[in-house]
This record gives C-alpha cells, structure tokens and sequence, in this order.
C-alpha cells in the first residue's frame, strides 16, 4: 500500500543507479532514458556518438538494462525468453555498485547465437558469474542459464573526467556492439553461423575471435524461408548485375542454379522469391531466353511476379 509522503526505498536505490548510467553512457553519445511506467525491461536507449567539427555524429544503436545488485536476471516464463531474442539492436547489461564506486558493462552475445535453443525454453537466468564460460548454457536445478563471462567494461566512477579515457572505453564498446550487431543480423536472416569472441580481458577491444555453427537437425518453416529469402536476394542482384553488363553466359548459368535453388527449397513467396523471379523474367526477356521460370504457390496453383521498377537516370522504368 503507497503512503503519502514516502516512496520505496529499494525503487528509489534502483531509480539513483539509472540515473548514474544514464551519465555515464552519456559519455559515450547518446542516453535516453524510458520513463517508469512504459518500463518493460530496457532502461535506456543508447547511441555512440562521434565529435566532427562541432557536431555529435551518433552510430550504433543499443539497448542498456541497469542493475544496482550484481545477481542473476531470471525471465521467468517462456514470453520473457521471447520478449529478450527479439530484440534487433544489441542489449548490455550494466551493473552499479554505488556502494564501491564501481560500474561493470556486461554484453548479451549469447542472446543471439542460441536464439533458436533459447526459443524453445520456458525460462532462463542471465548470469554476471566470473566462473561462467562466456557464451555457454548450463543448467542450475532444472533452470537454464547463460552465462556472460567477464564484463566488457569495468571501472570507477571518476574516470569519466578524463577525455581521453571515455574516448579509449567508446572504441572498446564500439568494437563489441558492432560484433554483437553482426550476429544478431545473422540470426534474422536465417543463417546459424556466429562469431564468437576468444578469451579476452575487460577494457580491452574486441580480440580474436572463432566461428559457432549451431546444429539445426530440423529448421522451422520460418527459419528455412528467412535463409532462402536471403539467398534469393543475393541471386536476384547476381542477375540484375549479369543483365546490366550484358554478361549472357553469365545469367544462363544463374538461371539454371535460381530455378533448380527455387524448386528444392520449397518456398512458395517471399519477398525475395518474388525479386528473384521478377529479375529473372527481365533478364530473360532481355537475353531474348527461351526457357521460363515456373511458380507455384502452396497449393500448386501457378502465379506470376510483379513487375520490375528500376531507376533509371531520375525516373522509374518497367
């Protein structure tokens, strides 16, 4: 029950905790804080930001959850474990000791290397544990957990007054949120291939890294059509590029691979079945090609792609 006058100490703690991180990632570009009420699990929205002449150039968008006890985050049932895949910009965790005058910056890469495991559970813990591998999947009485390795920053509060210390940690958080952004492009496009970072230390750039492949023994519908959605993008460009340099021999054996790619995968549309036969229809008809590109929706019945608008010196042709 709320008492007039007074507020809960414990939200007010948490409240003071994202207001210093806040400032602090402030530093790094931009920080924007989501109100309490609209709460629902991400505290602030962050940019990095770049001083060109004497403007702030901002890049790199990510998410920040701030904490002010270092323990383990539990998403308690399998709508939270979707709620924290789903997310299209890297998520780091960020936790104030205020107490000890300390800030550690945990990323979240596993997020997006397991996705498709972490899809199925009905909970899991994040976990700041030091004795945790970074990116591995343990189980703690039935309970899944990943754990988050060394944090990738960790520091004092007074080193903000040093410029050319907040210009060092920026390249540092830059060089991990890109990474991070590289997988979590991976995973919405289909692909189960992920970089992984080899052993590192905190406040230091991203090292070396090794590449994950996860094992899918059976694909979902929807992440067999995201890969060939992919795939036939990057066919549709190859054929374009063969029209436009008037490469014949070129766009025969693209054809000939897109029909028989389009026929074994099984996908009926898409956004990029329909580029890829569009261009292919172009192509064909510029080469003056007699063969043609056969499609069929579920249900066997045969459709046609819709027209080609290209841009052309400033105005649209067909």
């Amino acid at each position: 029950m709320s008492i007039k006058g007074s507020i809960p100490s414990n939200f007010h703690e948490g409240t003071r905790s994202e207001y210093l991180a806040q400032y602090i990632f402030s530093a790094f570009g931009t920080s924007v804080p989501v109100p309490h009420p609209e709460d629902s699990g991400l505290d602030l929205h962050c940019t990095l930001g770049e001083r060109i002449g004497k403007r702030l150039h901002v890049s790199n968008y990510y998410f920040v959850q701030v904490k002010s006890t270092k323990d383990n985050l539990l998403y308690e049932d399998s709508k939270a474990v979707e709620w924290l895949i789903s997310h299209h910009y890297p998520f780091l965790l960020c936790f104030v000791s205020k107490k000890e005058n300390l800030i550690e910056v945990y990323h979240t890469l596993g997020l997006a290397i397991h996705a498709n495991f972490l899809k199925t559970l009905d909970c899991l813990k994040l976990s700041p544990d030091y004795q945790n591998d970074t990116l591995e999947i343990t189980q703690n009485n039935g309970t899944p957990i990943l754990g988050l390795g060394n944090p990738i920053l960790r520091f004092d509060i007074s080193s903000l007054s040093d410029p050319a210390w907040i210009s060092e940690r920026r390249e540092i958080l830059k060089s991990w949120i890109e990474f991070d952004q590289y997988n979590l492009h991976q995973k919405e496009i289909g692909f189960s291939v992920y970089k992984a970072p080899l052993p590192y230390k905190s406040n230091e750039k991203l090292p070396k890294y090794g590449f994950l492949m996860q094992h899918i023994d059976e694909p979902s519908h929807g992440m067999n059509e995201k890969y060939f959605d992919s795939l036939f993008r990057v066919l549709a460009t190859q054929v374009h590029n063969a029209k436009e340099k008037d490469y014949r021999s070129r766009f025969e054996e693209l054809f000939n691979l897109s029909t028989k790619v389009i026929q074994e995968s099984k996908v009926h549309n898409g956004f990029g079945l329909e580029v890829l036969a569009a261009k292919l229809v172009t192509a064909a008809k510029h080469f003056k090609f007699t063969k043609r590109v056969e499609l069929t929706d579920y249900e066997g019945n045969p459709w046609s792609p819709p027209s080609i608008l290209e841009y052309f010196h400033g105005s649209f042709k067909t």
